[in-house]
């Protein structure tokens, strides 16, 4: 059993050690070596009951040789344990649950094996003649379908200077409240080119995959797109990818894409 025990965590630290699951001197990489040293002095106290008790260093040898040999599985099951956490920390496994199976793949909104609400999904409406005098505009924060157009007009655009932020903001009244700062938070919390079919799903999934909602997100991001001057083949390319990503058929794309550009 101590044999068993060994060859798993030793496993387990060799693939974390080469993978960077666990940075070294981290608390998990003391923890664990704590653990190892460990089960290496009991298996040494184990043997002084024997025949020929054994010093710690033959112990840990004849460990160190049955976890490569006899106890080989254990030894691989660690290090697989260890791979597949660091996939899922790095975002892999969820990638490839988006592409198998989308509607459950969960979101900050949805969880695995719920439906969204969509009920409760936009805020209420605030009249135009309000906007910019009402306390209640000022102070609300940004609805998910606001929120997921800035972020994907970031990671779409292709000009993404001051000016097409400034006209972005202007099209999506965020200029004044706690909705430009959270505009401005979200614009200084990305860097390079934000992945956009994670973007584009967390909307779909909260919309339990409406054709009709995602076709108005997309056909708003077209004219976001016109009005801040992105028409280039570049920024269309990216919007192709988004289209594809809220599973609107080319036919539904190119309408948008050529009514709005």
């Amino acid at each position: 059993m101590i044999e068993v025990v060994f060859s798993f965590l030793l496993g387990v630290a060799i693939i974390s050690s080469l993978c960077g699951v666990m940075p070294d001197h981290s608390r998990g990489d003391r923890i664990l070596l704590c653990v190892l040293a460990c089960v290496v002095l009991l298996a040494c106290l184990s043997s002084f009951g024997g025949a020929e008790p054994k010093s710690l260093f033959q112990t840990f040898r004849e460990l160190l040789r049955e976890s490569f040999t006899s106890q080989l599985p254990f030894f691989l099951i660690g290090g697989v344990l260890a791979l597949f956490i660091q996939l899922i920390d790095e975002g892999h496994i969820y990638k490839v649950w988006v592409l198998l199976h989308p509607q459950s793949a969960p979101t900050p909104e949805v969880h695995m094996g719920q439906r969204a609400k969509i009920a409760g999904f936009r805020q209420a409406k605030t009249p135009a003649t309000l906007v910019g005098t009402s306390t209640t505009h000022l102070s609300a924060e940004l609805d998910l379908y606001t929120e997921t157009l800035i972020r994907l007009s970031y990671s779409v655009f292709e000009d993404r200077g001051a000016l097409t932020m400034s006209r972005l903001e202007g099209e999506l009244r965020l200029g004044t409240g706690h909705r430009q700062k959270a505009y401005h938070k979200i614009v200084a919390g990305n860097r390079g080119r934000p992945n956009v079919k994670r973007i584009a799903h967390r909307y779909w999934r909260s919309v339990n995959g409406s054709s009709r909602m995602s076709q108005s997100l997309f056909g708003d991001l077209c004219k976001l797109a016109r009005n801040t001057n992105n028409r280039d083949r570049a920024t269309i390319n990216r919007l192709m990818t988004v289209g594809t990503a809220l599973s609107l058929s080319p036919e539904d794309m190119g309408r948008a894409i050529q009514g709005a550009l």
